[in-house]
């Protein structure tokens, strides 16, 4: 018998808790700080609330739970005793790392190991702890991160070298931005601007460039096209409120974006710059270069080194799986194949090892999800017109729903028995 189905066996004969353990306000306490903390971690609602639901019922706790990019409610117990709080909550960024450590404290105390206050105790020691990865290596995992995008774009060398340094830009001005003790509402908007002004700078003065493909690869990650993908999951999980929550900011961080790169062509007056079609790269040279772009994912998302495996496994399923998406289907369907490789690696990582299943699908979808489409359609609508930008916008909702699809029929095939 393996080792994850001994814990599941061990977990499911305690699922009741004692009785000292019923009706503890530090159990509601404990209950209300998860949800806290997995917010800032970016789990999704329907992931969260399920989530919480368990932890409530093996404490005790009668409880309704209600989540959504910004807020967080809780209804806990029946009758006199019924408290219910409402917490405005920040979106976080995604650290799964630290959620899979969540994941363990979870299991310690389902097994027993550890009483509700010394959760508590190791809960908060995990929420203050820093990043897994310093900023070095969160720079240069960006600074990857944009190059893999700039061939898996089309560019060639060229085009993976501006990207390389654009990319490596744009952390350093995310990072001052945030040390300023004032937030700045329009950061997306004043890095867009200065990715395309870059771009442009560096086609005329250090070498010819696909600028615009340049410019949407060292956005990358700033360009909300996980959150698109999160918010359909969510939409098609029935989870309408926070689906649509979420699909509402990631449209506006998205005509930000658009905003910063439409003011930099226009006065740095694009339109009288030639744009050079990237120069073909040799085969060795692109599959190297897109060999690195799983592992700068693992270090952005703070994946744990043990873990790295699964990571690289999941981008290269759905790397691979796109690309024959792409030959057995249409372009636009070609995701889904590429979405139920990443889903299915997740889940069969989830059913054996015993750990979220988000370890190796947030990571293996980044590279799928369709954001550059949704920024190519509004490059569109200002460069070319309206029936190019709507064809456009309308393959942004194909990906998206092709992405989703994809993760719901590998969960139906393989069910990945974890919540998170």
């Amino acid at each position: 018998m393996s080792k994850s189905s001994t814990r599941r066996k061990r977990r499911a004969a305690r699922r009741t808790p004692k009785n000292e353990y019923r009706d503890l306000p530090e159990n509601q306490a404990f209950l209300v700080r998860v949800g806290q903390v997995l917010h800032s971690y970016g789990t999704p609602s329907h992931r969260m609330e399920r989530l919480l639901g368990r932890i409530a019922e093996f404490l005790g706790i009668s409880a309704q739970v209600f989540t959504t990019p910004t807020s967080l409610m809780l209804s806990m117990d029946q009758g006199l005793g019924e408290r219910t709080m409402l917490l405005r909550v920040s979106p976080g960024n995604v650290d799964l790392g630290k959620l899979v450590e969540l994941d363990v404290l979870l299991e310690a105390l389902e097994d027993g190991q550890i009483t509700v206050r010394q959760a508590r105790e190791r809960l908060e020691l995990l929420a203050a702890s820093k990043g897994r990865f310093g900023t070095i290596p969160h720079a240069l995992a960006f600074s990857v991160a944009a190059g893999s995008a700039a061939v898996f774009l089309g560019g060639g060398l060229g085009e993976f070298g501006a990207a390389l340094v654009l990319g490596l830009l744009i952390f350093l001005g995310g990072w001052i931005a945030g040390k300023v003790p004032r937030e700045i509402e329009i950061t997306e908007a004043i890095l867009a601007f200065g990715a395309a002004i870059a771009a442009l700078l560096w086609s005329r003065h250090v070498y010819p460039i696909h600028y615009s493909k340049v410019t949407m690869a060292s956005l990358i990650i700033l360009i909300p096209g996980l959150s698109l993908t999160v918010a359909m999951l969510e939409l098609a999980t029935h989870h309408l409120s926070s689906g649509v929550a979420r699909l509402a900011g990631a449209g506006a961080t998205m005509l930000t974006i658009f905003l910063g790169v439409a003011l930099a062509w226009k006065l740095g007056d694009s339109h009288s710059l030639v744009e050079h079609e990237p120069v073909a790269m040799a085969a060795h040279w692109k599959w190297s270069i897109m060999a690195l772009a799983p592992l700068s994912f693992a270090v952005l998302f703070q994946v744990r080194l043990r873990e790295w495996w699964v990571v690289y496994l999941a981008g290269v399923a759905g790397l691979m799986g796109s690309m024959l998406g792409e030959v057995w289907l249409e372009p636009d369907l070609g995701p889904f194949v590429g979405a139920f490789g990443v889903g299915l690696v997740g889940n069969l990582y989830a059913r054996f090892m015993d750990r979220p299943a988000s370890v190796a699908q947030m990571p293996g979808m980044l590279i799928l999800v369709p954001g550059t489409v949704g920024y190519s359609s509004l490059i569109g609508f200002m460069e070319v017109g309206a029936m190019e930008g709507t064809e456009l916008a309308f393959r942004t909702a194909m990906v998206g729903s092709a992405l989703v699809g994809g993760l719901l029929a590998a969960n139906a095939l393989v069910p990945p028995r974890r919540t998170l």
